[in-house]
């Protein structure tokens, strides 16, 4: 990498290295799904059932997304020979510098994952899960009608 590129060249490296984190993480975690002792620590939260379980599932999927996108973003970062955005635009190297640039990578590849959809549907969203269904309601009604005079009295 060069030592300072300008403002696009450096904006479309950090799109397209997210973007690749993003793409890496979920052709990885989709293998490893395969695998019967990955499935059993961290279940797909659609085959899980509703509430608590659920929940858990989805935050188990999204902390491990997270821990292989950082480990990525480091590697990425090092392969770049260390030297984060403030550096390349012409600021004093420091070591928050690396960590401000993963921040960006690993942020951006959860975002970039939702905006590009590459290959149909990358993760569950809220439109694909089924709608619950409709509630029923069984007993016996009364009405009284001294009540309902009282009560539409009250409101007038």
């Amino acid at each position: 990498m060069p030592d300072k590129l300008d403002g696009s060249a450096l904006l479309a490296l950090l799109v397209i290295g997210a973007f690749a984190i993003d793409r890496v993480v979920h052709g990885l975690l989709f293998l490893l799904s395969f695998q019967p002792i990955w499935s059993g620590a961290f279940p797909d939260p659609l085959l899980t059932r509703e509430g608590f379980a659920r929940v858990r599932a989805e935050k188990r999927q999204k902390l491990i997304y997270f821990a292989v996108a950082i480990t990525l973003g480091i590697a990425l970062l090092w392969l770049l020979g260390g030297r984060g955005i403030f550096y390349t635009v012409g600021f004093k190297q420091h070591r928050l510098d690396f960590f401000m640039t993963l921040l960006i990578l690993v942020a951006g590849s959860d975002r970039i994952g939702e905006l590009v959809k590459v290959s149909g549907k990358s993760l569950p969203d809220a439109a694909a899960r089924p709608a619950p269904p409709p509630i029923q309601i069984t007993g016996k009604l009364t009405l009284e009608e001294g009540v309902l005079r009282k009560i539409a009295g009250q409101g007038a």
